[in-house]
């Protein structure tokens, strides 16, 4: 009975989610995605005209630059790093993206994998430290 008892309680889902213990590793090319966003609006000769990022962002590329760079100044976590296996992570210009597409548009974390490479957990990472930084950094 004791057996039955534990087994079931083994294989017995969590009501709430949880903690995930096993994850299943995704390839993302960042460095593809880095690249393609960067050609699409930073180049000298961007896929897409500055009125088109300014309608995107509400903002200039100039002052989208000048906000990343601060934040990248101000807090370890907008910077590009390498992760213990070596890999580069995302650069600040993917961080700095992602977090301005959730918050303008409201698109949910998920959403921005697609474009930028970031899995989910990575996304609301970017939104809680722009937020916190923006604050800390312009007042």
């Amino acid at each position: 009975d004791l057996a039955m008892i534990l087994a079931m309680h083994i294989n017995k889902k969590p009501k709430h989610g949880g903690s995930v213990m096993v994850r299943q590793k995704i390839w993302r090319d960042r460095i593809d995605a880095h690249n393609r966003l960067m050609r699409h609006y930073f180049m000298e000769n961007p896929t897409y005209p500055e009125s088109y990022f300014r309608h995107r962002f509400r903002m200039s590329t100039e002052l989208f630059r000048r906000i990343a760079e601060k934040l990248a100044s101000h807090d370890w976590f907008f910077q590009q790093r390498r992760n213990a296996a070596g890999e580069l992570g995302h650069s600040t210009f993917q961080k700095v993206t992602a977090a301005l597409c959730m918050l303008a548009y409201g698109i949910p974390a998920d959403l921005v994998d697609d474009h930028l490479a970031m899995g989910e957990s990575q996304a609301i990472m970017c939104v809680k430290r722009f937020a916190v930084g923006i604050v800390q950094v312009f007042g």
